[in-house]
């Protein structure tokens, strides 16, 4: 019983992650597109660092979910 409740409770964290995930890609296009050039040009190498990072714990989270379902990667290539 323990194990159904760490169970639910990291699947409602990883749903949680994908939503912030999601969040951030859109608020990243309305920041693009609505702020003038030279800023945009000031502040993307702190941009593109965040999103690199962010993006590989998407990828880390969407690999622990493949293989929760017993699929390697392989699978989707």
């Amino acid at each position: 019983r323990e194990l159904n409740s760490v169970a639910s409770e990291l699947a409602g964290r990883q749903e949680e992650s994908e939503h912030s995930h999601k969040h951030l890609v859109e608020l990243s296009r309305e920041f693009k597109r609505n702020v003038p050039e030279e800023v945009r040009e000031m502040v993307a190498p702190v941009l593109k660092s965040f999103q690199a990072q962010v993006s590989r714990m998407y990828l880390h989270l969407l690999s622990y979910r493949l293989c929760r379902v017993g699929k390697p990667l392989s699978a989707f290539y």
